[in-house]
């Protein structure tokens, strides 16, 4: 599947832009008639609208996130290696 098919995968009218800026500036639709900036501004103060509502579903959707998610570098070493490193280091060796 193409960027352009993955980008206009919309679920939610509020995950079509995070401001009215944002849809202007990448437009969906033609932005050159009334009728599309309309639309456009329409969709981007309703998007607005939601988030401003409930402050607190984005903090608790960003929570959610994190305990799907591990964050950080992932580990050069195995768990085997770790523990001989650690074994070997309590022994004096380098």
């Amino acid at each position: 599947m193409n960027k352009q098919a993955q980008r206009s995968r919309v679920t939610k009218l509020d995950r079509l832009g995070r401001s009215t800026r944002e849809l202007l500036d990448d437009p969906l639709w033609d932005t050159t008639s009334s009728q599309g900036r309309l639309l456009s501004t329409l969709l981007a103060v309703n998007a607005e609208f939601e988030r401003g509502v409930d402050p607190e579903a984005y903090w608790r959707g960003r929570k959610r996130a994190m305990t799907k998610v591990r964050f950080g570098r992932k580990p050069k070493l195995t768990a085997h290696q770790r523990q001989e490193a650690i074994a070997r280091r309590d022994a004096g060796k380098s």
